[in-house]
């Protein structure tokens, strides 16, 4: 009996101990209260907006000209530099004119030598008209002098046709530009021997004009209705 009496007596004192240990602990204070959120406040403003939308395209120009020697020649000048923008008929390449002015100066000497025998011809179809009205001639001698009057005629208008065969050649022995719009490269170095052919060796440079281009857009199905509506808006 004692044994457990005693027994007791120190349990209670261990839980005594302990209430007051408990009892003599410092408390934690409370947490502060997190202050609200800050809300920023503005005015809504009006304005007009407006919709658009956003393509790729492409710029393409409605004249596009191959540049091209007319002529045969060797280029002695060339007049542009690559990414110009000209205006038409100004000049681009100059071949050597002097071929083409000797050239013109023979025609011109044919020309000559054929009005000279058209004037001898013609005079001598008129005397053996009146020769013959007097019986002196024969009419085969007649007919023969009217049929080389004839030749000299043809001789004149064919030599006619070279000088202006000839003054286009030394026409064409300055280049010049078809159109207005920007030049390109030049494709040829002074120097060089050109010649109008036809196929790709043969250009020169191009121009393509720069007043109006037109622009091509690809445009979705879906925004079809939508651009539709902007333009006839």
């Amino acid at each position: 009996m004692r044994v457990a009496q005693s027994r007791r007596v120190s349990l209670t004192a261990i839980a005594m101990c302990l209430g007051f240990m408990a009892g003599c602990k410092s408390e934690v204070p409370p947490a502060m209260p997190t202050p609200p959120p800050e809300v920023t406040v503005s005015r809504p403003s009006e304005r007009e907006v407006t919709d658009f939308l956003d393509f790729t395209g492409r710029t393409e120009t409605p004249q596009f000209v191959e540049v091209r020697a007319r002529v045969s020649g060797q280029l002695q000048k060339i007049n542009f530099e690559d990414g110009q923008e000209i205006k038409a008929d100004e000049p681009l390449f100059e071949i050597d004119p002097r071929p083409f002015d000797a050239s013109l100066g023979q025609a011109k000497a044919a020309l000559a030598r054929a009005e000279a025998v058209l004037e001898q011809t013609t005079a001598q179809v008129s005397r053996y008209q009146d020769l013959r009205k007097q019986n002196a001639v024969s009419q085969q001698d007649l007919e023969i002098s009217i049929a080389d009057k004839g030749v000299a005629l043809a001789s004149k208008a064919g030599a006619l046709q070279q000088i202006v065969k000839a003054e286009l050649d030394v026409e064409f022995a300055k280049i010049t530009a078809p159109i207005s719009g920007r030049v390109s490269r030049a494709n040829v170095a002074v120097g060089n021997q050109i010649s109008p052919n036809l196929d790709s060796s043969g250009v020169l440079t191009t121009i393509v004009s720069l007043d109006p281009i037109y622009v091509y857009f690809n445009i979705d199905e879906q925004s079809g209705p939508a651009v539709t509506k902007l333009l006839a808006q």
